[in-house]
């Protein structure tokens, strides 16, 4: 009984995302959500309660995932930094309308700031660990906290997803951005190789950044 009931509930939150992606979040009710997902629009209210916190479910589960919740990259600090960057950016952009839609959705739906605070803080410590490793090997400057400079890297690495969901950047300058501003942040901090690698990145990254799609204000005003 109880793997039926963890069968229906993953069922219920993969439906979920997939009308998202299909409609976004304001073309999905719940009985469409009951008859993709095989079950009846009470079974929905009494699981999950109301439309709001099974969105946020659905998406924050999937965008756990997406921010550093699956296997960590080998290397040294830095590299597992730049990595983890490049992981965000490569799984973003392998299904970039679906992921997208999911961002808006979370954005807009009621009743997410736990979630969202739960997934930054994942981030934030994915990153940290790497930054302590990079502390260790005497790579960051002896006064930088790894805990600040994750948080740092954290809220660098949401702008970016943020503004891409938003239409105002292109794949190819989220990608670009990921490794862009975290790069430049750690630049005042990083010694030796890690300052070396963190400047070729910022480098390669900087072309795609300088010539931005438009903007949602032009594409809504015309200008």
């Amino acid at each position: 009984m109880a793997q039926q009931m963890r069968e229906r509930r993953q069922r219920i939150l993969e439906a979920t995302r997939e009308l998202i992606g299909e409609r976004g979040f304001g073309g999905v009710t719940m009985r469409d959500l009951a008859h993709r997902s095989r079950v009846s629009v009470p079974t929905l209210y009494n699981q999950f309660g109301s439309k709001d916190a099974l969105l946020a479910m659905a998406v924050g589960e999937h965008l756990r995932g997406t921010l550093g919740g699956g296997e960590q990259p080998a290397g040294t600090g830095y590299e597992r930094v730049l990595a983890i960057l490049r992981g965000i950016g490569r799984e973003m952009t392998r299904l970039p309308e679906y992921h997208r839609a999911l961002i808006r959705a979370f954005m807009s739906t009621r009743g997410t700031a736990s979630l969202q605070a739960g997934l930054t803080g994942q981030l934030s410590q994915v990153l940290e660990g790497a930054l302590d490793e990079m502390a260790r090997d005497g790579e960051l400057m002896a006064w930088a906290s790894p805990r600040v400079l994750a948080q740092r890297l954290t809220a660098a690495c949401v702008a970016a997803a943020t503004t891409w969901a938003l239409g105002q950047l292109d794949d190819a300058a989220l990608c670009a951005a990921l490794a862009y501003g975290p790069s430049l942040l750690l630049l005042a901090v990083a010694r030796g190789k890690a300052r070396d690698a963190l400047e070729r990145t910022a480098r390669e990254a900087q072309p795609a950044l300088e010539d931005p799609a438009p903007t949602l204000l032009h594409l809504q005003t015309g200008s």
